[in-house]
Formats: C-alpha cells, sequence, structure tokens
C-alpha cells in the first residue's frame, strides 16, 4: 500500500465517523428538543386547569 491510499482509506473513514456523530448528536437534540416541548405544554395545561377549577370555586 502507498501512502496515498492509506490517506484516502483515513478520509473515507474520517467522514463516516463525522456522519455518524453529527446524526447522533441531531437525533440527541431533537429528541431533547421534544421532550421539552412535550414537559412546557403538560405543565400549560396544568395551570389552566387549576386555573378554571379556582375560577369555578370562587
Amino acid at each position: 500500500m502507498n501512502l496515498n491510499r492509506i490517506k484516502e482509506i483515513i478520509k473515507k473513514g474520517l467522514k463516516r465517523f463525522m456522519k455518524v456523530v453529527v446524526n447522533l448528536f441531531c437525533n440527541k437534540l431533537f429528541h431533547r428538543m421534544l421532550y421539552i416541548i412535550s414537559i412546557s405544554v403538560v405543565v400549560k395545561i396544568t395551570m389552566d386547569i387549576n386555573l378554571y377549577i379556582s375560577i369555578l370555586k370562587y
């Protein structure tokens, strides 16, 4: 194997590795955003329900 061939193999490996890392990072970020959005929606709904109940009591 000559030096250029080794360089090509390393470049291809690095590209593939970076693709995997970027995909994993984006998926984690996406799941975290979904998690935060769902939590905020649940909190908003419970606050609205509590407000509604307190209005009904008075």
